[in-house]
């Protein structure tokens, strides 16, 4: 009955109690010390500071004139499960394994139609947000497992209620979060409005939230970008309809709004996430493992401006940086002019840039298998002139005779390599002590 959570592997940060919870704490539910709960026969009176010391207090009585409640649920705990009372008529009684507290199950209209629902979490799912919906049908007159709300790997996920009519599906993981809203349509449940709040790949450390709406195919579509200083929080600017990508199996579109603005072919990245799909589904569980995420294929896209004009420009990645295969991308430049990303064949297949540097237009950029672990591997530093790439130094880190060495070289004017000298590598990670001496 209990399955795992996403392979997304997606965590969820501290929840709000429901506020039906306060509404079923003022209901009179109370608990006993062998964990059940009841309902008590009569009201339980109300007392003031000006009441506290008498030895007796007046019950307060139900008002006769008052209309009667409607659609409100009653949850009973009780040993192996909860049984559930609609408007005061006992319905069914939800048998459960692992019976949760009052504090944490959700009741709410779910499904907009008048009357409570229930979610009740499991208590193996991280933090208590995976479980199942419960749903009131009152035609047939009894609560069902809704297969709509199972909307996590075939689970439920613990959702708010947003501007009365829509829910609202919260996920959130180490490179960010996203929150996906819906809509009823009849039976069918829709997503109308999609959030995806990360950080940006630059030094500014803004959070970027790209907000997407759906047409009727279920298609989803970037209508727009904020940018938010996560130092305060402030919203300072947002982008209406800002180009933006979508991965298809063989190719990354350039999109804005529904307009395909160019297709970039021969791409192989839808791949590569179904790789490192299989690589955590196979892998032996440990705690770096279960860190381990699988992102949507855009967030394995690098946007940046490599070439300092202003423009974002973008890295396709081309292989899983796995166990024999290097961490390698494409690079492309977004020319204004010819509005079209145009690839750098001088760093494409090379791995990850870094120090970037505006003042003189430079950048490192290293190639190797691995990321600062090889045994052998290979630096560069590039430099924009007159909007060509050119190379500027090479430095070729190595091992011999039981120290690291590096071979530092600089390119002429004619781009050739010129030996400079052999250096001892101080520290190999490339930190500020990063030096061949």
């Amino acid at each position: 009955m209990q399955q795992a959570v996403s392979s997304r592997g997606e965590y969820a940060v501290k929840r709000k109690v429901s506020c039906a919870l306060a509404f079923i704490a003022a209901a009179g539910i109370v608990a006993c010390s062998d964990n059940n709960i009841y309902e008590p026969e009569s009201s339980v009176p109300e007392t003031t500071a000006e009441t506290v010391t008498e030895a007796t207090t007046e019950v307060q009585t139900a008002d006769p004139t008052a209309e009667p409640e409607h659609g409100k649920l009653r949850p009973i705990w009780g040993n192996g499960g909860i049984t559930l009372k609609m408007d005061g008529e006992e319905i069914q009684f939800a048998e459960l394994e692992s019976v949760p507290t009052a504090e944490d199950v959700s009741i709410a209209d779910y499904n907009f139609d008048g009357y409570e629902d229930i979610f009740i979490p499991d208590n193996d799912v991280i933090c208590g947000m995976g479980g199942d919906y419960w749903l009131y049908d009152p035609e047939k007159n009894k609560f069902e497992l809704s297969q709509e709300l199972a909307l996590v790997d075939g689970r439920g996920w613990r959702m708010d209620i947003y501007n009365n009519d829509q829910l609202c599906l919260a996920l959130y993981g180490h490179y960010g979060s996203t929150k996906t809203y819906y809509q009823w349509q009849g039976s069918s449940l829709v997503p109308v409005r999609f959030l995806d709040i990360y950080f940006a790949q630059d030094d500014s450390m803004d959070q970027l939230e790209d907000a997407y709406e759906y047409d009727e195919n279920g298609e989803r579509y970037m209508v727009s970008r904020t940018f938010i200083n996560i130092s305060n929080g402030a919203r300072y600017k947002t982008i209406d309809s800002p180009r933006y990508f979508r991965v298809t199996d063989d190719s990354v579109l350039v999109m804005q709004g529904r307009e395909v603005l160019q297709t970039i072919e021969g791409v192989r990245l839808m791949g590569i996430v179904e790789k490192l799909e299989e690589y955590k589904e196979n892998a032996e569980q440990t705690p770096e493992m279960r860190e381990f995420e699988v992102l949507a294929p855009e967030h394995y896209l690098l946007t940046s401006d490599f070439n300092f004009d202003g423009e974002n420009d973008l890295g396709i990645r081309t292989d899983t940086g796995l166990a024999n295969e290097t961490l390698s991308y494409d690079y492309y430049v977004y020319d204004p002019d010819k509005k079209q990303y145009v690839i750098v064949e001088e760093i494409s297949g090379k791995s990850h840039m870094y120090d970037l540097d505006s003042e003189d237009k430079s950048f490192w950029i290293y190639d190797g298998w691995g990321w600062w672990t090889d045994d052998e591997y290979d630096d560069y530093r590039y430099q924009w002139q007159d909007g060509k790439l050119k190379p500027i130094e090479w430095l070729h880190t190595y091992s011999s005779d039981g120290k690291r060495l590096c071979d530092c070289y600089e390119y002429d004017e004619n781009g050739n390599a010129v030996f400079v000298r052999t250096g001892v590598v101080i520290c190999d990670n490339f930190s500020e002590e990063d030096e061949a001496q």
